[in-house]
């Protein structure tokens, strides 16, 4: 999952650090911080390549 997430790429666009975060009863969620300039990436469009 994390490696479909990381070949988006986009002018602007830079992802950092992931972590798996136990939300509980041994269920994990995925964890990627990114740095995203407002004026070259639309959140909007970088959600729904994610989703």
């Amino acid at each position: 999952l994390e490696n479909s997430v990381r070949t988006i790429e986009m002018d602007g666009l830079l992802w950092g650090a992931s972590k798996l975060v136990p939300v509980g009863y041994g269920i994990n969620k995925l964890q990627i911080m990114c740095v995203i300039e407002d004026d070259k990436v639309s959140i909007d469009l970088l959600t729904e390549q994610i989703q």
